[in-house]
């Protein structure tokens, strides 16, 4: 497997992004490029990475900076866009993690779900009755923050619920696809 990296800095965070590519050179490329990991903080990065390296025996992953994934990413952090167009693979994780990440990837820009509501769907999917436990720790394993929205997945209550990359980035992107889906 032949892996890239590069990092990048957006609204205070500092991005990492593990991705394969197909020599891209224009935005109408960018379904050329699969990632496998977006993070913040290079203390994930390194957790990840490891993982990575220890699983498939690889390398170390190279730093190939690509301006037009991070570009994406910045768009959708400042409102510009509302998705980010991108593959996303997971050579990490369970069965059960994939799946929740593949079903919580369905959940709609500015929609918010409860985890008791997204553990309904993986046990329809799956046949798992109550799950939400595991979906919680699943979303919290969530290799690809934002390709995977599980920012919009919420407390049955309604207050906001944990998020791996920290609280206020949490609260920060419920507040900008708000925002944007009253405005768009």
């Amino acid at each position: 497997m032949n892996l890239n990296y590069f990092y990048f800095k957006s609204d205070g965070e500092v991005f990492y992004c593990i991705y394969k590519n197909e020599n891209i050179s224009q935005k109408s490329d960018l379904n050329k490029a699969s990632i496998c990991y977006l993070g913040v903080g290079k203390e994930n990065f390194d957790r990840f990475s490891s993982k990575l390296k220890k699983k498939f025996g690889l390398p170390d992953i190279k730093y190939k900076n690509n301006s037009l994934i991070s570009s994406s990413v910045i768009d959708y952090l400042s409102g510009k866009q509302r998705n980010i167009d991108i593959n996303t693979f997971f050579p990490t994780g369970t069965e059960f993690e994939k799946k929740v990440w593949e079903i919580a990837k369905e959940i709609p820009y500015g929609s918010k779900i409860s985890y008791k509501a997204l553990s309904e769907k993986v046990c329809f999917h799956i046949g798992k009755p109550k799950s939400y436990r595991a979906v919680g720790n699943a979303l919290g394993k969530n290799p690809v923050i934002l390709l995977v929205p599980c920012h919009r997945i919420i407390k049955s209550n309604g207050d906001i619920g944990n998020f791996s990359s920290g609280i206020s980035l949490k609260k920060k992107l419920l507040d900008l696809e708000a925002k944007n889906s009253i405005n768009p």
